[in-house]
């Protein structure tokens, strides 16, 4: 958008997330010293009815965890299935199976084993998508939301993708392996693993 020194323009809201209390937002952008710009936010409205969130803690990764693999980390397995992913991590010989012991420490998580919860946060950065899906070329006429898990390699690609069932179920499981995710990481390494997403397609304009 071109701009002189100052420019200001009215945000639009999307029309699936309709507020009583705001009634306008305005954007103004404004040259600051050098490259810099700033810019401000103006809301209209009803300012006694407008709720800001509380902050909530960053959310942790929690990995795919199969089935069978949850049920056999409950109660008192939760500590004896943190072990075997330690021992994983640290193998005596080989290399070590950063996936597996993952989802262990995702599985002692999940029953409520604390160190594993811990090891999880200090160790483990999650993936995630880093594009979005692109607007399909035919009429979607309301909001679409589904899940989908697709296995991101080490250089950050998606593949073995599972949609389930939906209305653009097809289309979706067609789209993400041409997506960009960025990996897993285990102290710092990339490594292989199943991702779970939450997708969003807005209906067509």
């Amino acid at each position: 958008m071109p701009f002189s020194a100052e420019s200001a323009v009215a945000l639009r809201r999307h029309p699936d997330s309709r507020s009583g209390a705001v009634r306008a937002i305005e954007a103004r952008a404004q040259r600051a010293a050098g490259e810099a710009l700033a810019v401000t936010f103006s809301i209209r409205g009803d300012i006694a009815r407008i709720r800001v969130p509380e902050p909530s803690p960053p959310q942790r990764w929690r990995p795919v965890v199969p089935k069978q693999m949850r049920e056999s980390c409950r109660g008192s397995n939760a500590p004896v299935c943190n072990e075997v992913a330690l021992s994983l991590l640290r193998p005596d010989g080989g290399n070590p199976d950063v996936d597996r012991a993952a989802r262990l420490l995702g599985a002692a998580c999940e029953a409520g084993y604390g160190p594993a919860c811990a090891r999880l946060e200090r160790s483990f950065v999650a993936p995630a998508l880093l594009d979005a899906l692109p607007q399909p070329s035919f009429p979607v006429p309301s909001l679409v939301e589904g899940y989908a898990s697709c296995v991101v390699s080490t250089q950050g690609r998606g593949h073995d993708c599972i949609v389930e069932p939906g209305p653009l179920s097809e289309w979706v499981g067609g789209r993400l392996p041409a997506l960009k995710f960025s990996p897993a990481r285990y102290e710092g390494t990339p490594f292989e693993t199943e991702h779970g997403i939450h997708y969003v397609v807005y209906p067509s304009k």
